[in-house]
């Protein structure tokens, strides 16, 4: 690879971090804020149901992970996690990205 290209992979990789860890912060902080619309969301998008409490649980859990990510931390766990969530996010979501 040519010395420019390898100087612009990490600044690449890391805008990709810092947009994935800001959207998963956004959803942390809703289920956080509003736990019945998660739990809406949760039964509708995935057929699970959640209590408030549930909600807030999962909405602290995906804080650390998407805090995690900005900042770095534990990256093979935090990295995975993510692209894990992110995943399963598009998947049940699939239908409403393509026809919205």
């Amino acid at each position: 690879m040519s010395s420019e290209l390898d100087r612009r992979i990490p600044a690449g990789l890391l805008i990709l971090r810092f947009f994935l860890a800001i959207f998963l912060l956004q959803w942390s902080i809703e289920k956080l804020l509003l736990p019945d619309a998660a739990a809406r969301i949760a039964r509708n998008f995935y057929g699970v149901t959640l209590s408030a409490w549930q909600s807030y649980g999962l909405g602290i859990a995906e804080l650390f992970l998407s805090l995690a990510l900005l900042f770095g931390l534990y990256r093979t766990i935090s990295y995975g996690l993510s692209l894990l969530v992110h995943t399963v996010t598009v998947i049940v979501s699939w239908r409403q990205l393509f026809d919205p």
